[in-house]
């Protein structure tokens, strides 16, 4: 089988002399730069047995003729696709919004119930405050009370509904936040 090779380090100022050589047993075509027999100001001479492939990317021998073309250049896309574009980026950020939403809630949501537990286990009044946050949570406790009793331990209580019910609302919440990120693609 006869393969091809192309020498990857040519000179583009210099003129180039081809010549077929074998190497290591396969007919190989040999580019030799007129630089290369040249020796250099310390008197040795430049090694420069590279070879390629006949399929692999060389120098360019032209890069002036081939620059590449200006952006402003290119074709726009067509109204259909920028139309269809602006539409998807519009629902991505009120995907978005409502994501950003459903975490200050969840963050509001574990704050109110965390301290729920810890003014039932602890016993703690606090006058109006503790009024406020037992009205606002036992709508969220509400259905885990049903099932689940509270527990006394020494002096404290184990509130089980409340801690079932942050476990509850936080992996719901996630798995919401996660599938709206999933929609979104970020």
């Amino acid at each position: 089988m006869i393969c091809l090779f192309i020498k990857t380090c040519l000179l583009r100022k210099k003129s180039a002399s081809l010549s077929f050589i074998s190497y290591r047993g396969i007919f190989c075509l040999h580019v030799m730069s007129a630089r290369e027999g040249e020796q250099t100001t310390m008197g040795r001479r430049q090694k420069a047995k590279r070879y390629a492939f006949y399929n692999e990317m060389t120098e360019p021998f032209l890069p002036a003729i081939t620059a590449p073309i200006p952006r402003y250049q290119l074709p726009g896309q067509t109204r259909a696709r920028r139309s269809r574009s602006a539409i998807g980026a519009f629902f991505a950020a009120i995907i978005t919004f409502i994501n950003t939403l459903l975490a200050i809630a969840l963050v509001l949501l574990l704050l109110l119930l965390f301290a729920r537990f810890i003014m039932d286990g602890a016993h703690l009044t606090f006058g109006q405050y503790s009024y406020w946050i037992t009205r606002l949570s036992t709508p969220l406790v509400a259905p885990f009370a049903r099932y689940l009793p509270s527990l006394s331990f020494a002096r404290y209580t184990i509130d089980l509904p409340t801690l079932v019910a942050m476990l509850a609302y936080l992996i719901g919440i996630l798995l919401v936040r996660g599938i709206l990120k999933r929609l979104v693609g970020k």
